[in-house]
C-alpha cells in the first residue's frame, strides 16, 4: 500500500504522537485513554509496516529494539504491539530488509540503553543520549550513502520529532 509522500510523512508524524501519548498515559495509569492511544498507534504502525520495504524494516527494527530494551512495559503497549502486527497482516505487510532491521534494532537498543543510563547526567553523553541521537545519525549516514531515500529519512525524523514534541506538550500539560 504505497502512500503519497505527504501521507507517508503524516503517517510517521501521527505514529510518533500516538505512541508517545499511549506511553505517557500508560505511565499515569489512565487506562481507557492509554488503550485508545495504543490502538490508534497500532493502526498507523500497521499501515506503515505495509507501506514499503523501508517502512516495514524501520518499524520492525524499532519494535524489536524497544522490546529488547524492555520499554514495552505496560499492558496498553503490549496490546499495541499485538494489534500492530494484526493490522499489518490485514493491510498485507511488506517483507522487511534484514540488514536494515538489524541496523535499526541495534541502534534503537543503543539509544534506549544510553538514554536510561546517561540522560539524567551532565556532559556530552547526557545530551547525546537524552535526545537519542545514535539512530538519527545512523539514518542520516545511510541516506548520505544512498542506502535509504531522503523521503525515508524525513519520515523517520518526523516520527522522532513528533514523539519528542508530544512528550514536551504532555509534560507541560501535567505541570501547568
Amino acid at each position: 500500500m504505497k502512500l503519497p509522500p505527504e501521507l507517508f510523512l503524516a503517517a510517521f508524524a501521527v505514529s510518533g504522537v500516538t505512541l508517545k501519548t499511549a506511553d505517557f498515559l500508560g505511565e499515569r495509569e489512565n487506562t481507557r485513554l492509554a488503550l485508545l492511544s495504543a490502538v490508534a498507534s497500532s493502526l498507523v504502525f500497521g499501515v506503515l509496516l505495509s507501506e514499503s520495504v523501508f517502512s516495514s524494516s524501520l518499524i520492525l527494527g524499532l519494535f524489536i529494539g524497544v522490546t529488547v530494551s524492555r520499554k514495552v512495559d505496560r499492558p496498553n503497549l503490549v496490546l499495541g504491539v499485538i494489534l500492530t502486527f494484526a493490522f499489518a497482516l490485514v493491510f498485507e505487510v511488506e517483507t522487511p530488509t534484514l540488514w536494515l532491521v538489524i541496523v535499526v534494532t541495534l541502534f534503537t537498543f543503543i539509544d534506549e540503553w544510553g538514554h536510561e543510563r546517561f540522560s539524567r547526567t551532565e556532559g556530552a553523553a547526557a545530551i547525546f543520549f537524552r535526545y537519542r541521537f545514535t539512530l538519527k545519525l545512523v539514518m542520516s549516514l545511510l541516506t548520505l550513502m544512498s542506502q535509504i531515500e531522503v523521503l525515508h529519512l524525513m519520515g523517520f525524523l518526523s516520527f522522532d520529532l513528533s514523539y519528542d514534541l508530544t512528550n514536551l506538550v504532555l509534560q507541560k500539560c501535567v505541570k501547568g
